[in-house]
């Protein structure tokens, strides 16, 4: 059977994939740089060499597992190369009688296989934990002694990163180990990775697009103690003061943070829960007072906005600030440039301390950034912060899209009608 379909990949590092005669080829790659692509042409090439072959796309989830799908399809280029597929096992069979199952690692009792599998796609391996590799995966390959690509951006020091160290030692030729970061895909503008790098914090950085492996992988802030240098001041006469509010009041905890208008220092924190969103209002109201009729910036999603209402109407000078996926991350990343070049200070208060360490940042299945406290911590003091922040960013980081009204009115003076 002749079959018009060839190769499509860069030469950014691609090529050489096929030409190691390693069986476990481990990839580390940034963002972008082309791993689904290059693991479809692997998939296809193999089903259409070996007829009847078998061969696995597994990824943490069915989600991921779909975009490697999707890849094949489009790297097959209109030729038609597959059968009917069926939708209710993942298979899609090939011309050549050649199957590829997608599976998902979240479930491993659904890996169990007789170990005859040709060739494993294993995506984005950073992500699936050791267990489901060494318990369940290794073997589906062990009938005939199979092929598998471990493909994915780093996330730690993990089993991804001991097989990438076995692929470095020549004492294990079964192994080979690549390391491309995002800018070795010759497709991409060189500007735009630039641009990446200088707004985004340097940990994020080099994990996601210089593909390194990093210690800290999940973390967001660092320089955090070079930054606790600040002290809790009293409000001087004459002086501009913000606040950045995170509202909460039963599990979380509603944090307001107090710093300088005309340079970012903090110098006050007011943290509380379980009380009434009466009294709470009252104190962020009292505590914007003292502090010269301070500028607030208050998280209105959910619950803060009815609260924001309520305190914009009875005269607090109050903006609100929305959270979506990408408003959140323009704030933390802006806390987190802020951090990591010491250009604010705060007090060494240490449940703002353990916050910004515990605060941690995921992908998502479209391998967008998600940031958050890592299990059972809180966040509202890193919220509170990162609002504060944003008021008083440097220049060279603004982008007032998102920020409504701060610089356009002068401060007004607050009563107490309407508590």
């Amino acid at each position: 059977m002749e079959i018009d379909w060839e190769l499509c990949l860069h030469n950014g590092g691609q090529k050489e994939l096929f030409e190691s005669p390693a069986r476990f080829k481990i990839i580390a790659c940034g963002t972008r740089w082309g791993k689904s692509t290059v693991s479809a042409n692997k998939v296809i090439s193999y089903g259409l060499d070996n007829p009847k072959a078998t061969i696995w796309w597994t990824a943490p989830t069915f989600e991921i597992s779909e975009v490697g799908k999707e890849t094949i399809f489009k790297t097959a280029n209109g030729i038609d190369l597959f059968l009917r597929e069926n939708k209710v096992r993942k298979i899609l069979p090939m011309i050549t009688q050649s199957q590829i199952q997608f599976k998902s690692a979240d479930n491993p009792v659904s890996l169990l296989a007789k170990g005859d599998i040709d060739l494993l796609i294993v995506d984005e391996p950073a992500q699936i934990p050791d267990e489901v590799w060494h318990r369940y995966l290794r073997r589906t390959i062990l009938d005939h002694c199979g092929e598998a690509w471990f493909p994915g951006t780093p996330k730690g020091k993990n089993w991804f990163y001991e097989n990438f160290l076995l692929g470095q030692d020549s004492s294990y030729p079964e192994f080979a180990s690549f390391h491309h970061p995002t800018w070795d895909n010759p497709l991409l503008d060189k500007q735009e990775i630039e641009l990446i790098k200088r707004t985004t914090p340097e940990l994020i950085f080099r994990q996601e697009y210089g593909a390194e492996f990093l210690e800290d992988a999940s973390s967001v802030f660092r320089n955090i103690d070079l930054c606790a240098i600040g002290k809790l001041e009293k409000p001087k006469p004459g002086k501009r003061y913000i606040i950045g509010s995170d509202p909460a009041k039963y599990r979380d905890f509603w944090v307001n943070i107090v710093g300088e208008a005309d340079r970012p220092n903090v110098i006050a924190i007011q943290r509380s829960n379980k009380l009434d969103w009466g009294f709470q209002k009252q104190r962020l109201f009292l505590l914007a007072k003292e502090y010269n009729n301070a500028h607030v910036l208050i998280d209105s999603t959910g619950v803060g906005d009815p609260l924001y209402e309520d305190l914009s109407r009875i005269g607090l000078n109050i903006n609100p600030y929305h959270f979506t996926a990408e408003s959140k991350r323009q704030i933390i990343e802006n806390l987190a440039l802020m951090i990591e070049q010491t250009l604010i200070t705060y007090p060494p208060i240490p449940e703002v301390l353990n916050e910004l360490k515990a605060f941690e940042y995921s992908l998502t299945s479209g391998r967008n950034l998600k940031y958050g406290a890592s299990t059972g911590k809180f966040d509202d003091c890193v919220i509170a912060l990162a609002l504060y922040a944003w008021m008083v960013r440097p220049e060279s980081f603004i982008d007032m899209s998102l920020l409504t009204g701060f610089g356009k009115r002068e401060l007004a003076t607050t009563t107490m009608d309407g508590f």
